[in-house]
């Protein structure tokens, strides 16, 4: 997994992106929001904007997330209704993303050092593409706590290490989530997913499903500073 998590997309990445939540019955929400990503020495600055519907417009989440397993990864979300950032403890990480299948945790990278992995199959399938199927479960009790999984399992593509689908099962829960990872498309010679879908499901049933599509996305340098990822900037 070390080839999955040091390939590289660039160190400045921003974008629009869409947001579509169905659920059990399905009625379908959407939102929309801008993103920004900021990487220096593998540790990760993103920032989220929410754009739309109107009672979310305004709502913003900061995260620092660190390379280094010695270090908990940082959270905010500014709600526009108190006019104050709070900070997300790690332990409510495992939460719904804005109301959707993905939670907080999801945003932020996983940390192989907080994890034990495992070869199930040689050669496994994604539609046309051969990939590895990696067992993923973590060392600590923290780590499960924070993501909110007992164990995980992903499709790995052999030609370009990315996973393009991964099933997680929720601790002490019977949830199980499915997730892919599509529409990949190379941006100044860099493979950049463009799709996110999540699909969460309990003894079976579906109880809903997520979509975030990006679009707008570009990879230029000097977009922003170590100041656009403050605390400050994200009440202002």
């Amino acid at each position: 997994m070390e080839k999955v998590f040091n390939r590289s997309i660039g160190d400045q990445i921003s974008g629009d992106a869409s947001m579509l939540v169905k659920d059990g019955s399905g009625k379908v929400r959407t939102k929309s929001f801008n993103a920004r990503i900021m990487i220096s020495n593998k540790d990760a600055r993103i920032y989220l904007d929410f754009q739309a519907p109107v009672e979310a417009k305004g709502t913003r989440i900061l995260t620092h997330d660190y390379n280094s397993a010695e270090k908990t990864d940082d959270q905010w979300i500014y709600l526009p209704k108190l006019k104050k950032s709070t900070r997300i403890a790690s332990g409510n990480r495992s939460g719904s993303f804005m109301g959707g299948d993905f939670s907080y945790a999801d945003m932020t990278q996983t940390n192989p050092a907080s994890y034990n992995y495992k070869i199930l199959q040689e050669s496994s399938k994604v539609g046309s593409t051969d990939c590895w199927l990696i067992g993923e479960t973590p060392t600590t009790q923290a780590a499960a706590s924070e993501t909110g999984y007992a164990k995980s399992q992903h499709w790995v593509a052999k030609d370009t290490f990315i996973i393009l689908q991964s099933k997680t099962w929720e601790y002490n829960s019977s949830r199980i989530k499915y997730i892919k990872y599509e529409d990949i498309r190379k941006i100044k010679d860099t493979l950049i997913v463009h799709k996110f879908s999540a699909q969460t499901q309990n003894d079976g049933k579906v109880e809903s499903d997520t979509v975030v599509q990006f679009s707008n996305v570009n990879l230029a340098s000097n977009q922003f500073t170590q100041e656009d990822f403050s605390t400050r900037k994200l009440e202002h």
